[in-house]
């Protein structure tokens, strides 16, 4: 049997031939967002404050689909065109997680990025056991243990 999910969310243009949200067991896989995929408002690309702020914003609306959020992040990959722009990207990503609840992190300077994106995030976070008070109101992951 494959309990493998897998779905796609409004606020990110459709995927072609991947998934936005792929998650199984305790484990949830979200593909890199990068600002070019906001489908409204459009995006504005060229300042790695905005492509982060987002980015980041993509990837709650990602987590938030499926009742986390920024706490349950344990992995996060950014994907950068320009490194020396690093600490003005830190600044806006670290403003999304509480003080203390980062998750490990890589940071890979590359040559180019879809749409002349300057920054590209994605995640991989846990299902932790559902707290009713955490995810009042957001959708329950159910799954068998």
């Amino acid at each position: 049997m494959n309990d493998i999910r897998r779905h796609d969310i409004p606020e990110s243009k459709a995927a072609q031939v991947y998934r936005h949200v792929v998650f199984d067991g305790d484990y949830v896989f979200i593909a890199g967002q990068l600002a070019s995929d906001r489908t409204s408002p459009p995006p504005a690309l060229g300042d790695i404050e905005t492509e982060t702020r987002t980015a980041m914003e993509l990837l709650g609306a990602a987590l938030n689909s499926v009742g986390l959020d920024f706490t349950d992040v344990m992995q996060a990959r950014v994907f950068m065109t320009d490194l020396s722009e690093f600490a003005r990207m830190n600044k806006v990503y670290g403003t999304f997680f509480p003080a203390g609840e980062t998750p490990a992190r890589t940071c890979v300077g590359v040559a180019n990025l879809l749409n002349g994106c300057k920054i590209e995030i994605d995640f991989v976070a846990r299902i932790r056991k559902f707290d009713s008070a955490k995810h009042l109101g957001a959708p329950r992951i159910e799954h068998a243990r």
